[in-house]
This record gives C-alpha cells, structure tokens and sequence, in this order.
C-alpha cells in the first residue's frame, strides 16, 4: 500500500501553506487523488512517492510536471 498525505501534512513537509498546495494540485504539478464522498468539499491525498519526484524536480530546476489531476489505474481507494 503507497503511503499518502494530506494537504496539511503536504504543506508541513514542502515548508508553504496550505493554499499553494492546492494550487499546485490544480496546476498539475503534483498529482493528487480526490477522496470526498459526494458533493463536499475535496479532499486531496498525495502520494510521498509524489511528493519526493516534486522535490527532486525542484531541486534539480526541471520543469514542473503537469498531468491531469486523476488517479492511475492501479491506485484504489482506501477507506478508512
């Protein structure tokens, strides 16, 4: 099972807020799965495999990666 994080945990290990998550998830740059039910507010986890390519990128100075904002085949959902 891949580990995720939340938006806030997300934020907490990139060092920004919250917000400028969410912006690079609707940017594309760092992909995302939407687990809400229903009509509510989303909820966003990231894979850390994710999170580590992000940092690498920016570390490295490369392009922001954009891919649409939707799951790969073999990921399911993890209820909890």
């Amino acid at each position: 099972m891949t580990r995720r994080y939340d938006i806030k945990q997300t934020a907490e290990r990139l060092g920004c807020k919250r917000d400028h998550v969410n912006h690079l998830i609707e940017a594309g740059e760092l992909p995302a799965i939407d687990i809400s039910v229903g009509k509510v507010r989303k909820r966003w986890t990231i894979a850390v495999s994710d999170i580590e390519a992000f940092e690498q990128r920016r570390a490295s100075g490369g392009k922001p990666k954009r891919s649409p904002r939707v799951a790969p085949a073999n990921e399911t959902r993890q209820w909890v």
